[in-house]
């Protein structure tokens, strides 16, 4: 899980966390790295897709919330 305190956003600390992220599962031989988002979450689903990741899957609703 990823998380920036509100203080430090908007310094590019989450982008790059996430290609740490993406290095170290590629370093380890991975081929696959999924990830989970709420609608809620406009700002990481902005990151993930300016770093190529796509929705490929939707869950049912919990709580109200996609």
């Amino acid at each position: 899980m990823i998380g920036v305190h509100p203080k430090y956003r908007g310094h590019g600390i989450s982008k790059k966390l996430t290609q740490r992220c993406i290095e170290y599962t590629t370093q380890h031989g991975e081929t696959i790295l999924t990830l989970h988002t709420s609608e809620f979450m406009d700002a990481a689903r902005h990151i993930y897709e300016s770093l190529g990741f796509k929705r490929i899957k939707g869950l049912d609703p919990i709580f109200g919330k996609e």
